[in-house]
């Protein structure tokens, strides 16, 4: 459990940087996390929105209330780029592992994560059940998509698919396919911005 987890006879927390841990209250290093921990957590959200999300800001306002819904510690952001943000430049470039809530590992660490290939699918919610899923325009509509205006690699997609900053239902924005373990889970389709999909939430 991160902030209380143990290695071995290590412990998180006792001030020394042991096999496995990110920091280990000392100074904070690129990419440690502000508390000790062992992983990161990664959902996708039980809801769906428009890709009126309230901008960046709001996105990630949205993945913050569902995890403490959830009762889920730690501060969360949306995978999510505009034209003139990256979620490269957006996220913690994580040294240590990122793990479903269920506890499964997707990805070592942030270069993994960004690899075009994950360990398993983002498909486990918040509340460790579904994904959300809402009307869309992607084939199969069967799909759980998810907003993310990202490329595998963390950088934005080209064009102007972002649903003009994430404020507008109108024009268009890419999304992911939720469960997806190939580059498809964050660069799969182009749904109306009025179409409805999730989000994509990291812990920081």
């Amino acid at each position: 459990v991160p902030g209380s987890s143990t290695t071995g006879s290590a412990v998180c927390g006792d001030g020394h940087l042991d096999a496995g841990e990110e920091c280990d209250d000392r100074p904070l290093a690129a990419g440690c996390s502000s508390s000790c921990k062992l992983y990161r957590q990664v959902f996708v959200t039980s809801q769906v929105f428009t890709g009126d999300l309230g901008g960046l800001d709001g996105a990630d306002a949205k993945c913050q209330a569902a995890a403490q819904a959830a009762d889920l510690p730690g501060t969360y952001r949306a995978w999510l780029s505009s034209s003139t943000e990256s979620a490269l430049d957006r996220l913690v470039h994580s040294q240590i592992p990122y793990r479903l809530v269920d506890g499964k590992a997707i990805a070592n660490n942030w270069d993994d994560l960004t690899d075009g290939e994950l360990a398993v699918g983002i498909s486990v919610s918040e509340l460790k059940g579904a994904p959300g899923k809402g009307a869309h325009t992607c084939i199969p509509d069967s799909l759980s998509i998810v907003w993310t205006g990202t490329k595998e690699t963390g950088a934005p997609v080209g064009g102007e698919y972002f649903c003009d900053g994430w404020v507008s239902p109108t024009g268009s924005g890419y999304a992911g396919a939720a469960g997806s373990a190939d580059s498809t889970w964050t660069a799969n389709c182009l749904p109306q911005c009025s179409d409805q999909a999730a989000l994509y939430c990291v812990e920081q």
